[in-house]
């Protein structure tokens, strides 16, 4: 997609208004006869809502608490298909359903087209210091350097943070390739998290699908509109190569500066951070959980993170698992284990059945790598150095997983309710930062990440002599 062509975004936030404006109309549903005709259909914050009056008391005993599919809504200018028609309400004789997903009749996820999303957000998308931006023109009259390209197998998706009014916020993503929607949506989705993890500003709630027949995609023949997660807001990013967002000391902001120690992430990079998010389900859900934890309560935000942790240690490690075990010898590790076995079943006579099935198990588990060596693999592998901070976080790993909080600073059984939450800032914090270490290195970033434990220490009252960034 070259960065000098107009992208029209107006046809489709107009398509969108309209969508979302309340219009009278009639339902028909092929599996249930004598539907009432007249209906009004209504956007309700995130979910669209249709609602009508029948005197047939028959009606309710065949549609209260009913779920039918491909219900039809002829409106005077378009038809649409709500994909789920359910009935959730029912106050005699009016009746009110729900819908998550609707779309223009004709529409099929199987045909191909050019396609674009567009997300309403809350708040402007910003990746100024974050990302290597690529400019675009957009037909709402501006030019704006806050785009983004990525290459997810082969294919160039652009992403577009835009406002109308300057109160109206969106992002947009396009694609230069004729796919069916599910190809294309699972790619947008991909760079939709990717992007989330970058800029701390997960899109999310409803998306609109435009389809068009040529790659100007400028009149869309189709819209699709559906639900999806909650946005995610919480303004933690791994890098920023701003120093003097985050460095309160001007002088060593202004050698961070003046060196240009600090860079963005690159399109190439960050197209590697797609692809592993398209191809992998658990790297995906590993970037939310990172997402979900920075905005949620600090009690709950260190587990999340450490828990992404053994995730991401496990994609890593992956096929270096063995290498890792206590006994590097296949046979001499099944030898051993088959003696243990052997021992064990003599003396199956004084124990009982659950706890000799526990043993066997346990003995099975023998040549397994401990916790904390499975941890710490990944930082080995990709040869990031770890500290002896970095070592007593990942000892916290169990006490997170089970929801204790670990005394960092040894102040006792009786520390106040301060110093205990400053324990869970303070580790959320460095658990973050080994996250970023950990994603950015292993995309191929070489750049610095924050570091976040360093930055908020003092608040925590936790000495530290670290600097601001960290080599990825």
């Amino acid at each position: 997609m070259k960065a000098d062509k107009v992208i029209h975004h107006k046809p489709a936030l107009e398509l969108i208004k309209k969508l979302t404006a309340s219009r009278k109309g009639n339902i028909l549903a092929k599996t249930l006869k004598g539907l009432p005709h007249e209906a009004k259909l209504t956007f309700l914050g995130n979910y669209f809502s249709i609602r009508f009056a029948s005197n047939d008391r028959s009606l309710h005993l065949k549609l209260f608490a009913k779920q039918l599919h491909n219900v039809e809504f002829h409106s005077a200018s378009r038809h649409f298909v709500l994909r789920d028609f359910f009935v959730g309400h029912c106050g005699f004789p009016v009746y009110t359903s729900t819908t998550a997903e609707i779309f223009t009749k004709g529409f099929s996820k199987k045909k191909r087209h050019f396609f674009r999303l567009i997300i309403p957000v809350t708040e402007e998308l910003e990746f100024f210091f974050q990302l290597e931006k690529t400019p675009y023109t957009s037909d709402l009259g501006f030019r704006s350097s806050l785009g983004f390209c990525a290459i997810i197998h082969n294919e160039q998706l652009m992403l577009c943070s835009f406002s109308k009014d300057k109160k109206q916020h969106y992002i947009s993503i396009d694609s230069n390739s004729v796919q069916s929607y599910e190809s294309f949506s699972k790619k947008a989705y991909a760079f939709l998290v990717a992007i989330g993890y970058i800029t701390g500003h997960l899109a999310g709630t409803r998306g609109y699908f435009f389809a068009y027949d040529d790659i100007i995609m400028k009149d869309p023949v189709h819209i699709l509109s559906r639900n999806f997660r909650p946005e995610i807001i919480t303004k933690q990013t791994p890098i920023n190569w701003n120093p003097y967002a985050y460095v309160r000391s001007k002088r060593i902001a202004d050698r961070y500066y003046k060196n240009k120690t600090l860079s963005p992430v690159s399109s190439v990079v960050f197209s590697k951070l797609s692809q592993k998010a398209y191809d992998s389900i658990d790297f995906q859900s590993a970037l939310i959980l990172i997402l979900e934890s920075g905005a949620a309560s600090l009690l709950f935000r260190p587990g999340g993170y450490a828990i992404a942790l053994e995730t991401l240690s496990d994609l890593i490690v992956d096929k270096h698992v063995e290498k890792l075990s206590p006994i590097k010898d296949k046979l001499l590790s099944k030898t051993i284990r088959k003696e243990c076995t052997e021992v064990i079943k003599r003396y199956r006579s004084q124990i009982d059945d659950e706890s000799l099935k526990t043993l066997l198990t346990r003995i099975e588990q023998l040549n397994q790598i401990t916790n904390k060596s499975r941890l710490k693999a990944p930082f080995d592998l990709l040869g990031i150095y770890l500290l002896p901070a970095d070592h007593q976080i990942l000892l916290t790993r169990n006490d997170f997983l089970h929801g204790r909080i670990p005394d960092l600073t040894e102040a006792g059984e009786n520390r106040s309710l301060d110093r205990i939450n400053n324990d869970l800032y303070y580790a959320s914090e460095r658990l973050y930062t080994l996250l970023s270490l950990l994603i950015l290195k292993w995309i191929g970033y070489d750049g610095y990440v924050i570091n976040h434990a360093r930055l908020q220490a003092s608040f925590c009252n936790i000495r530290l002599k670290e600097s601001p960034y960290r080599k990825a």
